[in-house]
């Protein structure tokens, strides 16, 4: 069985996952997550998330130059709706 971080690098490595990931309803993630061998609750997902997303607590000067010139990679918008939906919506 894969970590979730594993299925996490798996994502954001491929374009087709991240097309997936997004279409995602929340009580649709752990199904997601077993379907491409990582057995973690919604909550756990939801912790890791939510951890990778408060880990340093600073945006990088390349960040912030995409924040500040407006332009974002697709990777760069995966994490943000990633963290958008973890942080941010009430399950």
């Amino acid at each position: 069985m894969k970590t979730i971080e594993e299925l996490y690098n798996e994502v954001m490595a491929s374009e087709e996952l991240k097309k997936e990931f997004l279409t995602l309803k929340p009580e649709e993630i752990e199904s997601f997550a077993e379907k491409h061998g990582c057995k973690a609750t919604f909550d756990e997902i939801k912790a890791f998330l939510t951890e990778k997303s408060t880990a340093s607590g600073e945006l990088s000067d390349d960040e912030l130059e995409q924040i500040a010139g407006g332009k974002m990679k697709p990777d760069d918008v995966l994490g943000s709706v990633i963290t958008f939906g973890a942080s941010c919506q009430k399950w």
